[in-house]
């Protein structure tokens, strides 16, 4: 029963996932590209084992999922990404396929 109710989630995309990026290129390019799609992004440097690395969050739809793979890989072909499962988000998610309008009135419950 669990095997198949996962596949008929992952079937039907619903739901939100966090997105990491990690990147040892430049990452300014794609991460200009994700927030002008309309993807909220977190973006900042750090240390990886072989030197420095942009690391970049989202918290999207689990329908975009395909959308947002496919810019990395015309912008950052070489970046490393994982998709994980979020049960909870304190605000609201910000997608390319809903208007801000719609989840200003989704938010307050109309």
């Amino acid at each position: 029963g669990n095997y198949i109710g996962l596949i008929i989630e992952e079937r039907l995309a619903v739901g939100i996932v966090r997105l990491q990026i990690i990147t040892r290129t430049n990452a300014d390019i794609l991460v200009a590209k994700l927030r002008e799609t309309g993807y909220g992004i977190t973006y900042h440097e750090a240390s990886g084992s072989e030197g420095k690395v942009a690391v970049i969050y989202s918290i999207i739809k689990r329908s975009n999922i395909n959308s947002v793979i496919k810019l990395i890989g015309q912008y950052n072909p070489q970046a490393f990404y994982s998709v994980a499962d979020v049960r909870f988000v304190s605000k609201d998610v910000y997608s390319p396929s809903l208007p801000i309008s719609t989840l200003r009135r989704w938010r307050k419950g109309k």
